[in-house]
């Protein structure tokens, strides 16, 4: 039979193990699901080392604690061991609540939320805006902006780590997949409270919204030719060429769209216009050349262009209907 003593280490020892234990089998965890997970380990760590603090100085001092208020209690040894786990749960609760707000602020620092939580939900349109179908529209506009100023990120993570893009770019698709799944749900949901003077712009809003999905895809499969390109030492000068360019045209696009000027609008959408002949030619550039590529710098070379020629041409579509919208409201 183990005494109390021992029993109440063997109490607080698994505790602070079971939390060890529950951060480790949690290591792969992100965002949300990370945090709860560390709150939870923090309760035991935190709690056991207390207790276990509280138990060395009643065994060694003989100060009457823990261990002096169950054992006075007229019960036997296992209820006794039971109020223990009692006290335990309802300290761990008392001192995480108190110093919740340092605790949450640090572990919100510590492990962020990840880039599908923070990108991925709605920031405008919420369930309660769909029976206000005027409100609704303005705020389903604002997530449409909001997902295209998203896109110029690809190509920033492009720039800024190169050896991690195309994990990052995964990522980033994910999680735009995510918003766009979200504003495509809203919008079916709103047409069914969109009145019929209203269905018009229900119908462009919807057009663009498919478009930019698939300016989505079309981008994220250009970062990761851009990536595959830049291993070539042939093709890498003209992997970052084209990504400045195309980073370039696709910021003018978002400042156009944001600030909504036929102007602007038009200029963008012409800066945008087919780029066929131009990416033949650089394909004949580097085929033809110098230097002889190998047969996977061939296929990089194939992909890279033909990526970005789709790429500008979806976001050339896009425009224009921002452009025909523009002219419309004008006249």
């Amino acid at each position: 039979m183990l005494d109390t003593w021992t029993t109440l280490v063997i109490i607080y020892g698994s505790n602070l193990g079971g939390g060890l234990s529950t951060y480790l089998i949690a290591s792969g965890l992100r965002g949300t699901a990370r945090q709860i997970t560390v709150f939870q380990v923090l309760f035991n760590v935190i709690t056991a080392l207390f207790l276990l603090l509280l138990f060395f100085i009643e065994r060694n001092y003989g100060v009457p604690l823990v261990h002096a208020f169950v054992t006075s209690l007229k019960v036997d040894t296992g209820q006794q061991m039971a109020f223990v786990y009692l006290i335990y749960n309802v300290l761990g609760a008392v001192v995480m609540y108190v110093f919740r707000g340092p605790i949450l602020e640090r572990i919100q620092r510590w492990y962020p939320p990840s880039i599908e939580e923070d990108i991925g939900k709605l920031r405008y349109l919420h369930d309660h805006a769909i029976d206000t179908p005027n409100l609704a529209l303005e705020l389903a506009e604002k997530e449409e902006l909001r997902f295209l100023s998203l896109l110029p990120r690809y190509l920033d993570q492009l720039r800024d780590q190169p050896g991690a893009a195309p994990v990052l770019t995964d990522n980033m698709t994910r999680a735009l997949d995510q918003l766009h799944g979200a504003i495509d749900e809203a919008l079916g949901e709103l047409g069914h409270h969109v009145r019929a003077e209203d269905s018009e712009r229900l119908i462009s809003l919807v057009n663009r919204h498919r478009i930019l999905g698939s300016l989505n895809g079309c981008i994220a499969s250009f970062c990761k030719s851009v990536s595959a390109a830049e291993k070539s030492e042939h093709l890498s000068s003209l992997a970052m060429l084209v990504t400045e360019a195309f980073d370039a045209t696709l910021v003018n696009a978002v400042e156009a769209a944001s600030e909504q000027d036929l102007d602007d609008l038009a200029m963008a959408w012409a800066s945008s216009d087919d780029k066929s002949d131009k990416m033949r030619n650089i394909r004949q550039k580097f085929l033809m050349g110098d230097f002889e590529l190998g047969d996977s710098e061939r296929l990089d070379l194939m992909s890279l262009t033909t990526a970005l020629e789709r790429a500008i041409w979806v976001l050339h579509e896009y425009l224009g209907e921002l452009v025909e919208i523009d002219a419309k409201l004008e006249e």
